[in-house]
Parts: structure tokens; sequence; C-alpha cells
């Protein structure tokens, strides 16, 4: 959900051709809940649709934390691991990109 509602706005927003607009710039939500993403948008690289691009980059922000969950199975709480997502999420994959 929350790669729908910001991630992937958080990563991959802003115009590439503009120089003073940074890919990813935290101020820029032009796709926060995907918003003008289709299947005729054009990705970066104008040879795939942006929602598949979108789907592709959403698989290694799920991969990611699944991967960090190993690490501490069965020794936190539900709650408290999903504060850790969240805030991975947010604060560590996101701005990762820019």
């Amino acid at each position: 959900m929350l790669w729908w509602i910001c991630g992937f706005s958080l990563c991959f927003s802003g115009d590439l051709k503009d120089r003073d607009r940074l890919p990813g710039h935290r101020r820029q939500p032009d796709w926060a809940f995907l918003r003008n993403i289709t299947l005729t948008a054009a990705s970066p690289n104008d040879t795939i649709p942006m929602i598949v691009f979108c789907a592709y980059q959403m698989m290694f922000a799920i991969i990611t934390p699944a991967l960090i969950t190993g690490a501490f199975a069965n020794r936190v709480r539900f709650k408290a691991y999903m504060l850790f997502l969240t805030g991975w999420l947010l604060f560590v994959y996101s701005p990762s990109y820019t």
C-alpha cells in the first residue's frame, strides 16, 4: 500500500530532463497514488509502459524487507515489524533512489 500511496512517487517522480528538479525529490508528489500512471504512459527508457516499470520496481521494494525479515523472524511482535517495514520503505529505500 505504501508503494501505491507515496513510495513510487518518492523514488521516481520529477522531470529527468530538468536539472532544477531532481528525480525523486520529496516535494514533488507527481505520481502519488500512481496518478497519471497508465498503460500508455512512457517509462524513463520509453520501451515499456510506466505501469510495468512501477510493478517491476515494486517487486524490489517488497523483496528487500522480506530479506531483512529473515534476520529477526519470530523475535519481534507484528506491530513492531510493520512499523519497521514502514520506516524502512519511507526513510531508507525511497531516498536511496534520489
